[in-house]
């Protein structure tokens, strides 16, 4: 795959537009695919992705992690992370050892018009209120914004509760260091890797990232995945 000219490469990131289908978002996460957070890394990709016509171009992310880790400002291990397990979901797909977001057309002008001419029925939109929340949210009949309510308006299980709700707040993270043969397959697995494996070992050991929680949902996951469940942890890497 031909490497992107780095200005036109650029410029496609930050220019033009896309389209969602909202049923497709909807039953993605609904149907537990995808992780909110999961759909906000799949849109990172699919932003980073060529819109070229070209069969050879459309849909291809010819931009190299350690590049996309830059532009976005995220770390590297972390994008890694998140584009294995949009992979596995086949959200990602590989084509001339290249990631490639999968059915990119759906995506396009042409693709989301086919798309949205398939009217939700009755039956789908019943269907929408029908399966009960989660034991953990709020019910039908509990009185949300009365101050004096003592009921667990967010969505974690006892340990997990944050005694406050003001969002977005910040959070220190640090990556936890992987095992030597990680990084070695990394650097295998990379298409032009341009950090060698003691390199990525000491960013996730010495680097520090500054994110944004935004709702208790993002909370819930960077607590389980990068503090393991410990609330205390979590309460002490919180910016001021």
């Amino acid at each position: 795959m031909k490497n992107l000219n780095p200005t036109s490469g650029l410029r496609q990131i930050v220019s033009g537009y896309l389209f969602l289908s909202r049923k497709i978002i909807v039953d993605l996460i609904r149907n537990k695919k995808m992780k909110p957070i999961e759909l906000g890394y799949f849109s990172i990709f699919l932003i980073s992705a060529d819109w070229d016509d070209d069969i050879y171009r459309n849909g291809y992310i010819r931009h190299e992690l350690t590049e996309l880790s830059t532009i976005w400002n995220i770390p590297y291990s972390t994008l890694y992370d998140y584009s294995k397990i949009l992979m596995e979901k086949q959200l990602l797909i590989t084509n001339k050892d290249t990631l490639q977001i999968n059915n990119f057309e759906c995506f396009t002008s042409k693709g989301i018009q086919a798309i949205v001419k398939d009217k939700p029925t009755d039956e789908y939109l019943n269907s929408l209120l029908t399966k009960p929340f989660n034991t953990s949210e709020i019910s039908e009949n509990d009185k949300i914004f009365t101050n004096s309510s003592n009921k667990d308006i967010l969505p974690f299980s006892g340990s997990l509760k944050v005694e406050f709700d003001i969002y977005p707040r910040s959070v220190i993270l640090k990556q936890k260091a992987k095992a030597e043969q990680e990084y070695e397959k990394i650097y295998k697995e990379d298409i032009s890797p341009c950090l060698p494996p003691k390199d990525m070992r000491w960013i996730d050991e010495n680097v520090e990232e500054k994110t944004e929680v935004e709702n208790p949902e993002m909370e819930k996951d960077i607590i389980e995945k990068h503090f393991h469940g410990n609330l205390d942890k979590y309460k002490n890497s919180l910016s001021s």
